[in-house]
């Protein structure tokens, strides 16, 4: 994908204006049968509500950067951009699961603390705790479409 195609995407996400939320919205629910109505609101707030803002924001300080020799570049706008990224990210280990499988792995620790089956509370409870913390490594170059080209 070339710089014109990233920026013609980006034109069209923009053009949508708020239609993009409710189209987002009906795409998670395609792509994640399984998450839960939070979920899905969360991740359509921290991407294409708030997120997109906080992108432009960011560009805008960038160019502000270069337009302005009197303009000192902030944390701030990188920070609410991390902020959704990070979210983002959070959620989106967790959308595939959704409410089925949190249920299942809870049924997993009551049945084995009903066994006395500490082995299995800690096993379950481990994989619980991995899914939450949502710690998935970050994709090699490798993996990177881009990589492709």
């Amino acid at each position: 994908m070339t710089s014109d195609d990233s920026r013609a995407l980006l034109n069209g996400l923009l053009d949508r204006g708020s239609d993009r939320i409710e189209l987002a919205r009906q795409m998670f629910r395609v792509k994640y049968p399984e998450a839960t109505e939070p979920m899905v609101s969360a991740a359509v707030f921290h991407l294409y509500v708030d997120g997109v803002d906080a992108c432009v924001e960011w560009l805008a300080e960038l160019e502000r950067f270069l337009a302005d020799a009197e303009h000192k570049p902030s944390s701030g706008a990188s920070l609410h951009l991390l902020h959704h990224v990070y979210n983002w990210h959070q959620i989106k280990s967790l959308m595939p699961h959704g409410k089925s499988m949190m249920h299942d792995l809870l049924d997993d620790i009551l049945e084995s603390v009903a066994e006395n089956d500490m082995v299995g509370v800690n096993n379950a409870a481990s994989e619980l705790k991995a899914i939450l913390d949502g710690n998935d490594t970050a994709p090699s170059v490798e993996q990177h479409p881009a990589a492709d080209n």
